[in-house]
């Protein structure tokens, strides 16, 4: 009997790491999405399979609470980027340079600079100065992988309709409050600190980097 029941207790442990792992795949807005909650996902159904019938139930009960983060992510909820929404500032006068296909905001270094850069590049369809406090809503949070890392950029919309904007440098922005724009604020990290567990293949080159730094 009592090896009965530790193998029941071994085998829901199992489960709870292995679902644990699978909500932080589900949640990864990282390159590899959830990709590397795989190997997981089959050690909980093979693990869950071989059990009792109210360990499956269990089981069965913690994957479908899963599900819907998975989908809200997919559907890049605006549970994901808690910023989504929130109205931001232009701290400074900005040059705001408008291409075919984007806005390129710039410092200004001196205004006839700034407004005549179109006779320079061809490309450039019109250039504009934006006064300091201008407000603008931030649509959406964009998610890039540069180089397998992960970095959050707000979408905002131009005032005047010249077209969407990302903005790549957030200094040039506060929030309304006037706290600073930081990728800290733009995640949610009840799904951001689960979603490191994806980093799971690192662990044997961040011992070995520890080993060799200890010797």
């Amino acid at each position: 009997m009592e090896k009965y029941w530790n193998d029941i207790i071994a085998k829901i442990i199992a489960i709870i790491i292995c679902a644990v792992f699978t909500f932080g795949g589900a949640v990864n807005m990282g390159w590899s999405g959830f990709a590397m909650a795989v190997p997981f996902m089959a050690i909980w159904a093979f693990t869950a399979w071989s059990s009792e019938r109210s360990v499956i139930i269990t089981s069965l009960c913690l994957a479908v609470a899963i599900i819907p983060f998975y989908i809200l992510r997919l559907n890049e909820s605006s549970l994901f980027f808690p910023a989504n929404g929130k109205e931001i500032v232009l701290n400074e006068d900005r040059c705001f340079t408008i291409y075919p296909n984007n806005i390129i905001i710039t410092d200004i270094k001196n205004e006839v600079d700034c407004l005549k850069e179109k006779n320079v590049i061809p490309a450039i369809q019109k250039s504009k100065i934006v006064p300091k406090g201008t407000r603008y809503v931030i649509e959406r949070t964009e998610v890039s992988h540069v180089e397998m890392g992960e970095s959050y950029n707000v979408i905002i919309s131009d005032k005047d309709g010249d077209g969407i904007i990302t903005v790549f440098s957030s200094t040039m922005f506060d929030y309304v409050d006037g706290k600073p724009i930081t990728q800290d604020s733009l995640i949610n990290p009840y799904f951001y600190y689960p979603s490191l567990l994806m980093a799971w293949p690192l662990i044997p080159i961040y011992i070995l980097n520890y080993l060799s730094q200890g010797m």
